[in-house]
Order: structure tokens, then sequence, then C-alpha cells
């Protein structure tokens, strides 16, 4: 055809494996970290490096679950959740949102959101009954209590950072 015009692939977001996202995740992990460092109190003097051996387990072990976004072959975002039960109410598993970044070429874009929302739906049909988002209250952290409520979650608990002994 002459004249027309390629229109490039949407970003495709789903289901991924600790080995589908590593290591293409440890620069955005790293641009992650550094955002985070950013003002963080006592997690600003903590190096990056991921603990991929812990990673590699939790995966096998089903605890991790991840929502990746890829443009092509690249990855452009991740949200990550850990699975756990509550110990106090048997059989109630329940997910804390672990790493959610999304690469700054592809922000202020629908990406963020549809990671989030993707990784909530695999939350659901893999049967963990509650999920716990979390978000930081620095930078664009602040604005994901309004997304949160949006969606139906309600403010659960306060979460404090505490330097123990000489740390790490």
């Amino acid at each position: 055809m002459v004249g027309a015009q390629l229109t490039p692939a949407p970003v495709v977001i789903r289901r991924a494996s600790w080995a589908e996202v590593w290591p293409a995740a440890e620069p955005l992990m790293r641009a992650h970290w550094d955002e985070l460092r950013t003002g963080s109190g006592p997690l600003a003097a903590q190096p990056f490096e991921v603990d991929v051996p812990l990673a590699q387990a939790m995966d096998g072990a089903g605890i991790l679950v991840i929502s990746a976004a890829w443009d092509g072959p690249r990855l452009v975002g991740y949200c990550f959740w850990y699975r756990s039960t509550l110990l106090e109410a048997k059989g109630v598993s329940v997910a804390s949102h672990g790493p959610w970044y999304v690469a700054e070429p592809y922000r202020n874009t629908t990406i963020g959101l549809r990671l989030y929302r993707h990784s909530k739906k695999q939350l659901e049909e893999l049967g963990v009954c509650f999920a716990m988002p979390h978000h930081w209250e620095l930078g664009a952290g602040r604005r994901l209590g309004e997304l949160y409520s949006r969606d139906g979650a309600v403010p659960l608990e306060t979460v404090w950072i505490e330097r123990l002994g000489r740390g790490i």
C-alpha cells in the first residue's frame, strides 16, 4: 500500500514470572529506588541491590504476583504483589502491594492504571480475598490514595518505618 502509515502496537499488559521480567526490570527498579530514596528518611542510605535468589524463591512458591507492561520486547512497567494468609482468619488470603513502576516515557498514559487493575484481576483469579495497596507519602505516590478510594479500597492502617539498631 502506497502512503500507508504503520500504527505502533499497543503496550501489552500480562501476567509475568520473575524469570520473564528479570533482568529487564533491573534498570526500572533502580530508577524506582532512586525516586523513592529522595526524601525517604531511613531508607535513603540503603543501597540498591535486588535480592534475586529471594525473588526467584518467592516466585517459585507462588508468593510473587507480577503484572508487566511490554512495548514489543521492551519491559516498560510492572506491578508486584506479595501473597500471604492472615494467621488470625484461617483461609483468608491477602496480597500486599510491592513495587509498582512505569518508565518515564510511558507515564501520563493509562499504563499505570492498566497495570494496577490487571494485577488486581490476577489476584482475584488466584483466590485472594483482600488486596492491601499502599503508596509512599512523597512524589506522585500521594495521588494514589484517590485511585484506591475510587476502586473501592478504604484506609486500614498507617505504616511507619523505624531503623532498628544499626540497621544494614
